[in-house]
């Protein structure tokens, strides 16, 4: 069975939250960062994809490059909520590792000389 979303879907959306510990926002923009990370989690959860891109598009735009203005906020890297929101859902999308047998196999037997 393949995991939900689809690979593709999954590394972009990985490759999106493994830039944001690098973003420098204002305040007001990580505000609305969390809340579209909060809006992934939640589609992930339900697995619907209409909101999932929805809310993949709003968290790139809070990082929309532009330029600064004088006089505007200054920027900050991310709070400590968006870092663990980002860890969970990172964790969520990664693929798992196969699992090991309980009992691994037996050595083969040395070939005689």
């Amino acid at each position: 069975m393949e995991r939900w979303p689809e690979t593709s879907v999954r590394e972009e959306l990985l490759d999106l939250l493994n830039e944001i510990p690098r973003w420098r926002l204002p305040d007001d923009r990580w505000d609305r960062t969390e809340q579209y990370l909060r809006a992934l989690d939640d589609a992930l959860a339900a697995r619907d994809i209409a909101e999932l891109d929805a809310a993949a598009a709003g968290v790139e735009l809070c990082c929309a490059r532009r330029v600064t203005r004088l006089g505007e906020p200054s920027t900050v890297p991310p709070p400590e909520p968006v870092l663990e929101r980002v860890n969970q859902l990172i964790h969520a999308l990664e693929p798992t590792a196969p699992e090991t047998p309980e009992d691994p196999l037996p050595e083969p037997p040395p070939v005689p000389s």
